[in-house]
């Protein structure tokens, strides 16, 4: 795919383009359900929320108290935020005395051994699913699992890859999957906000400072979730390309069928008891946590890679955003709007292919924001220079400003160019970042990160028991959580 950035956008002007509104909107939204205190709950998954193993919009991530929020693929992002916030309305209903943790960074922890995995029931399905995630604690430690985030799933309409002349569309992805790799770093700093942590959350080393006797964090830092310290930590240094989608397909393969020397070294039995799928550098493919994904269409009983292979890749799931603890639904409208422009940008862009030290510059750019992002000297490297973050992030705003008028220009409005310039503030002044936002908060109320959660969820509850009930909503949620009921039934009734 070989395109001038400035002969695209002004191509794009020039013709019909209206297929950017149709363009597909989902949302994920992991979060941690906390007892009255604010610990860690120790109940198991509610019932009245149905199976997590086939319920298709509320399930559980690793954790059996960390709910996952799936919503349908929707093609205006109002619409995915507002199903977002119905299962919320449905929860906080099914609850107790039971909160919502606000925040990517967990609340306190108590030891590995006492954090409950996530359990899915008899079945064939649900055993594996529940091993996958008892081979994550071996491999890298429960406490690093609790993190939570926002995934923001999105693809384009085939009318919109027929307008581009695209015939090779999972090509047409790992183009955008490039630069989102390369650029990454721009969300974290403007939208990150795991700047401290709860002092259980880690064990071994580390570069944090103590804010007070209970908490943790990095002076500058943006977002420790998409730092060593979290997801981009030990086991995760994987060697898999999206050059092409040929190499992707193999380096997946080979990261899934390929022991790796430390995970095998675990063993898969321990005690005569499984403790992990295999000891391969990937038990599956979901292991791997880069900060985006290529996703193809699932269809039941294939793998990932194997459905990869049958139906190309159909989206991409952008995997490092971190959760606004400010919101009551984690995640706002005017994050959307952003990413919806950046990702159009990363695919109108110019997209070389990513070798050997770029990768490298790439993983310590990603590091070196989501620790010292805020600091006004800190240096990156693009294409082999360095450069100072502040100097780069103006240059890649402005050069996504026109991504942002021919989105205005689609749909009839002037929010993707307001909210541009709002991120073009947050570059000018840190202090104006999520991340800089809990760091004074912190500071200014005396609060622990476990009382600034805390209290944020309790606001989050009241602030949805103040909702009237929408029974509608009610209604549809509670059929679906008891129609997952009756599936699991007949999966483990028929060990499927």
């Amino acid at each position: 795919m070989d395109w001038a950035y400035e002969d695209i956008i002004a191509a794009w002007l020039g013709q019909d383009n209206s297929c950017l509104k149709h363009s597909h909107h989902a949302l994920e939204r992991e979060c941690l359900r906390v007892d009255p205190t604010g610990q860690l709950a120790t109940t198991p998954h509610p019932i009245s929320w149905g199976s997590p193993l086939t319920h298709p919009h509320i399930s559980t991530d690793y954790c059996e108290a960390q709910p996952e929020l799936i919503t349908p693929t929707f093609t205006g992002e109002r619409d995915a935020l507002g199903f977002l916030h119905d299962i919320h309305h449905f929860l906080y209903r099914h609850l107790g005395d039971e909160l919502l943790w606000p925040s990517s960074s967990p609340c306190c922890l108590p030891e590995d051994e006492r954090i409950p995995i996530a359990q899915y029931g008899n079945s064939e399905e649900g055993w594996k699913k529940t091993l996958y995630r008892v081979g994550l604690g071996y491999r890298y430690g429960k406490k690093m699992q609790t993190m939570s985030g926002i995934h923001y799933n999105f693809s384009f309409s085939d009318s919109f890859w027929e307008s581009m002349g695209v015939s090779e569309v999972s090509e047409g992805y790992l183009h955008l999957t490039r630069n989102f790799m390369r650029m990454s770093w721009i969300n974290s700093y403007l939208f990150g906000a795991t700047p401290a942590v709860d002092l259980t959350f880690l064990d071994g080393p580390h570069p944090l400072e103590n804010l007070d006797d209970a908490t943790l964090y990095g002076k500058y830092a943006t977002s420790i979730r998409m730092s060593h310290l979290g997801y981009g930590g030990k086991g995760q240094n994987i060697d898999i390309s999206f050059n092409s989608f040929d190499q992707y397909l193999k380096d997946l393969e080979y990261a899934t069928t390929t022991p790796h020397k430390y995970f095998s070294d675990i063993g898969v039995y321990r005690e005569g008891q499984q403790i992990q799928l295999n000891g391969n550098i990937l038990q599956v493919e979901a292991e791997h946590y880069s900060p985006i994904r290529p996703k193809p269409p699932m269809e039941n009983g294939l793998s990932a890679l194997h459905s990869l292979k049958k139906g190309g890749i159909s989206y991409v799931e952008a995997r490092a955003v971190d959760i606004n603890p400010f919101v009551a639904d984690g995640v706002d409208i005017e994050q959307l709007f952003f990413l919806h422009t950046f990702l159009l940008y990363c695919l109108f862009k110019e997209s070389s292919s990513i070798e050997g030290q770029e990768a490298k510059d790439i993983h310590e750019n990603q590091d070196s924001v989501a620790l010292n992002g805020r600091d006004p000297k800190l240096a990156l490297v693009n294409n082999g220079r360095e450069v100072l973050l502040v100097d780069w992030g103006k240059n890649l705003l402005n050069d996504m400003q026109p991504i942002a008028d021919l989105l205005d220009r689609v749909n009839g409005t002037d929010r993707y160019s307001r909210n541009l310039q709002q991120q073009k503030l947050k570059i000018i002044n840190p202090t104006l970042t999520p991340s800089a936002r809990i760091v004074n908060t912190l500071t200014n109320n005396c609060e622990s990160f476990q009382q600034f959660g805390w209290r944020l969820a309790f606001q989050h509850r009241a602030a949805f028991q103040l909702e009237p009930p929408n029974h509608n909503i009610l209604r549809f949620f509670s059929n679906l959580a008891e129609e997952s009921l009756h599936h699991l039934e007949k999966a483990t009734a028929c060990g499927v």
